[in-house]
């Protein structure tokens, strides 16, 4: 049975441990505060991109309540989401370096796949091109209303975002430039519920809040795909905010919600039929895109639906390592589904923190040791 407490597994492909004589010439670099830091860093990415995941199931499924994008997300949960993005963006680089520094260091190097760099580029593309793709629709909707409606929007605008603009004026010149492309979907959001002729004309455009969420949403799952994570029974070490993740998971393991690929499907394709062919997500939909994410999404709920204590199904060989310094640690653990044929879209699993079993912790240490 899946507990509350959590500990982190991320999901790589064709992602294996081996020896390791350090980051740019560092024999140490797992030892170092370097390490630590990049560790950190890369957990604040994997608890994040997971929450992002998991909220997208909540608010298409009414709150588990309903078989996944079966719901109706409202305007609070479309904030919700897209001010998650929102607070990921500014620290994309951050969390590519951490990234290429974990890849680098030789800890964890690619079998025949794409490495950690390559494989965290997608969805990194996609958080910086969901704020573009607002950011259009924004001015192609306000193209399209009176001058007098385009000044109530400014009016209204959020007092954080109104300050980093000295009029009416600069705010739509900065808006053009993509100043405002972390805030954009927000804004959207807000211009669509403050304003009626925005709101109007933008549904005219197949540009309502659940079309949106669900199209733009799925292609996010999908680009994170390579990053799938599972919340195990453990607890999380160095204080890292596991909590939504946890809970998420743990609201759909107990939940009735379904994940009917074909209904899965059919509702993203409904989505994007609905919206202006010329919408940027639309046109970024490839041949078969809906079938891909639907099974991605399947995927998603199966593994936070399988009991991870029964190593017999879900098929998982771990390697432990540790940190070489039991003061200040920063922990790893890495488990490998032997299954080449899986058709899983992952074969790795990664978990940040201290797994907890039958009473027992164990902690790891950077060492390869097998289990």
């Amino acid at each position: 049975m899946k507990r509350f407490h959590v500990i982190l597994l991320l999901v790589i492909p064709g992602m294996i441990v081996s020896g390791c004589t350090g980051l740019f010439g560092w024999k140490n670099y797992e030892g170092s505060e370097q390490f630590r830091e990049d560790v950190a860093v890369f957990a604040d990415f994997a608890v994040r991109k997971q929450t992002l995941t998991l909220y997208y199931l909540k608010a298409t499924s009414d709150g588990f309540t309903r078989d996944i994008l079966k719901g109706s997300v409202n305007a609070a949960e479309y904030n919700e989401f897209f001010g998650m993005v929102a607070e990921m963006a500014p620290y994309i680089k951050e969390y590519e370096k951490a990234i290429s520094n974990l890849e680098k260091s030789g800890i964890l190097t690619s079998v025949n796949t794409k490495g950690f760099i390559s494989s965290s580029t997608k969805f990194f593309s996609w958080i910086t091109g969901s704020g573009e793709r607002s950011r259009e629709r924004v001015l192609k909707v306000v193209s399209n209303i009176s001058s007098s409606d385009r000044t109530e929007l400014y009016n209204k605008l959020r007092p954080e975002w109104k300050a980093k603009t000295s009029n009416e004026s600069d705010f739509w010149k900065k808006m053009e430039k993509g100043d405002f492309d972390h805030q954009a979907s927000q804004m959207f959001n807000d211009f669509q519920q403050d304003n009626e002729e925005f709101g109007t004309t933008s549904v005219e455009r197949g540009l309502s809040i659940q079309n949106i969420f669900v199209a733009e949403g799925a292609k996010g799952v999908e680009t994170g795909a390579e990053f799938m994570v599972d919340a195990m029974q453990a607890t999380t070490s160095g204080g890292l905010d596991a909590g939504d993740v946890g809970e998420l998971t743990l609201d759909i393991y107990n939940s009735s919600s379904e994940a009917d690929p074909s209904q899965i499907a059919q509702e993203i394709t409904a989505a994007v039929n609905s919206m202006d062919p010329a919408d940027p997500t639309v046109k970024e939909m490839g041949e078969g895109y809906a079938t891909k994410m639907a099974a991605i999404i399947k995927e998603v709920v199966d593994v936070a639906k399988t009991d991870t204590e029964n190593v017999s199904v879900t098929n998982r060989s771990f390697v432990f390592v540790e940190d070489d310094d039991p003061e200040k640690k920063a922990d790893i653990v890495i488990a490998r589904n032997p299954e080449s044929t899986s058709t899983s879209m992952a074969s790795i699993y990664v978990s940040i923190g201290n797994i907890i079993d039958e009473g027992r912790q164990f902690i790891y240490t950077i060492l390869n040791k097998g289990k």
